[in-house]
């Protein structure tokens, strides 16, 4: 059995003493942030425009008579961006980013699904996506959309 050493503890309470110091330096970095204020976010889509047209989304399997499969339709948006310099020198600066618009993002699968043939998509899914980062564009938030174009027929 190996018993430590002083000079093993040494080693080690140096190497930790250079963690704890470059732990402490990062922290003293970033940024402080004592208070911010409260935010609500608000966001819909309004399905009514497609309803008038006989077009139907669905998170659901459809279930209320017979239809024909069309296809898959899936649609990405990602949000556009743009580079805000850092005024004060201080460090470099920022990307902002623009929200995605969900009722954008619907009227694109619509306009995709119809020109299949569908006039419903079922079994949607929404999803939060990113796009990886590519010098210089910074990894971007974007929404997925998609589901199973069909047509349902009458019964």
């Amino acid at each position: 059995m190996r018993v430590p050493t002083i000079r093993a503890h040494t080693t080690m309470a140096r190497y930790l003493a250079a963690v704890v110091v470059t732990l402490t330096a990062l922290a003293a970095c970033a940024p402080s942030v004592s208070r911010f204020a409260p935010m609500t976010i608000v966001s819909g889509v309004d399905f009514a425009r497609y309803s008038q047209k006989g077009f139907l989304f669905s998170p659901d399997p459809y279930t209320l008579g017979p239809y024909d499969a069309v296809g898959l339709v899936s649609v990405v948006h990602y949000a556009g961006a743009r580079y805000i310099p850092d005024s004060s020198h201080a460090g470099p600066g920022y990307w902002q980013f623009q929200p995605v618009e969900a009722q954008e993002v619907f009227d694109t699968l619509y306009a995709r699904a119809a020109a299949m043939g569908a006039n419903a998509v079922v079994r949607m899914e929404i999803r939060s996506v990113e796009r990886a980062a590519e010098a210089p564009r910074p990894a971007t938030p974007g929404v997925e959309v998609r589901g199973y174009a069909i047509r349902r027929r009458p019964t």
